[in-house]
């Protein structure tokens, strides 16, 4: 399946970028770094009343990125003081600072330092039985971790057709779900593992569940996949393993782990505890799925015309860090939807880098198989 049919109907999506397999290839590996998800960055602001709403300049957001992202970290640094980020040597936090900001850029706004590398020699394992059988195989009590509740959930599976580009509202859903099965609420979690991709998955999971951004607990119990290392999906696996780990050392701690798929889409919450976890009897996921699966967002136009606001966006660039290319996803002001890419001109291009573009007011056309975006 062409990654151009995650994103919608595959005749729009075509038409959006000219090299669709060498650019979403690269899109597939960084989970449309943004395309669509950035989400969380750009969009935090995209909407009055959001909790990330702040008036920022596009350095000062870069830089809220960047410290976002080694918030948290200076633990496991301290106990991993050598972790590859990129090639780089990593030593303390300061030097992980450094070098996400000195990599080249990825997508914008992101560098490949703030993103997830797949391309990595790690593998992790867990036994996983009943009562019995650990006590058959004489497995040492102060050993055992329970899992106490659990969730799954799903957004609509078409990223254009989604209400918006800054929540999930399906992670909320899961965590709640895992929650009360497990009989606990989110002031009693220890620990937190988000999935970490790109800096916009844990930002949007924050907000979805509440969670202030002074909280103190970390996001993460590893250092996060850009540096602990992403192994794919499988990284979660690393995530409920050092979670073992922490609570075999606090049995009285509880610890929850977040696990993600395709670009935000799916989500799945384990919640954990040395203590053994009171009977329940877990709802279906299609039982409260299919309230999820009626949040669809504006209508698509595939053919745009007229005037039209930037809803959100991202660039590509050269190995020079030069951006040569655009995605912009606008509304009309009827409200439809329309993906687009800008009109070609070097000096919009750099402007989307310089100033915030979502809101940004201007015009589209539909010309020659694409919708073209101009001020």
């Amino acid at each position: 399946m062409c990654p151009c049919d995650y994103l919608s109907k595959p005749r729009i999506a075509h038409a959006l970028l000219p090299r669709v397999d060498s650019a979403f290839q690269f899109l597939y590996h960084h989970q449309l770094v943004d395309s669509l998800r950035q989400l969380a960055n750009q969009a935090g602001r995209q909407r009055p009343g959001h909790p990330e709403l702040e008036k920022r300049s596009v350095g000062e957001h870069l830089m809220r990125i960047v410290i976002d992202r080694t918030a948290g970290n200076d633990a496991q640094l301290t106990v991993s003081p050598f972790q590859p980020v990129m090639g780089k040597c990593i030593r303390h936090p300061g030097h992980l600072f450094d070098a996400i900001l000195d990599d080249g850029m990825a997508a914008f706004p992101y560098t490949k330092s703030m993103c997830s590398i797949m391309e990595v020699d790690q593998a992790a394992a867990l036994f996983l039985t009943d009562v019995q059988t650990a006590e058959k195989l004489g497995v040492p009590r102060e050993k055992w971790i329970y899992l106490l509740g659990s969730g799954d959930a799903s957004d609509i599976w078409n990223v254009s057709e989604r209400v918006d580009f800054y929540s999930s509202p399906s992670v909320k859903v899961a965590a709640e779900k895992a929650m009360d099965q497990a009989g606990v609420n989110l002031e009693e979690i220890d620990y937190l593992d988000f999935y970490s991709c790109f800096p916009c998955a844990p930002r949007i999971t924050r907000n979805m569940l509440g969670i202030h951004k002074d909280d103190p607990r970390p996001l993460t119990v590893t250092g996060g996949m850009p540096y602990f290392g992403g192994p794919g999906n499988n990284y979660s696996l690393h995530a409920i393993c050092k979670i073992v780990e922490i609570l075999r050392q606090e049995p009285d701690k509880v610890g929850l782990v977040q696990a993600l798929s395709w670009f935000i889409s799916k989500h799945s919450i384990g919640i954990y505890s040395a203590q053994p976890p009171k009977p329940y009897n877990p709802l279906p996921p299609e039982s409260y799925q299919r309230e999820l699966n009626k949040l669809k967002g504006p209508p698509l136009i595939e053919e745009a015309f007229g005037s039209a606001t930037v809803e959100t966006y991202t660039l590509f660039h050269d190995r020079h860090g030069r951006p040569v290319e655009a995605v912009i996803i606008g509304r009309l002001t009827d409200g439809s939807r329309f993906l687009s890419k800008p009109s070609k001109n070097k000096d919009l291009l750099t402007a989307m880098t310089e100033r915030e573009f979502i809101n940004q007011q201007g015009k589209v056309k539909f010309k020659d198989g694409f919708n073209l975006f101009e001020l």
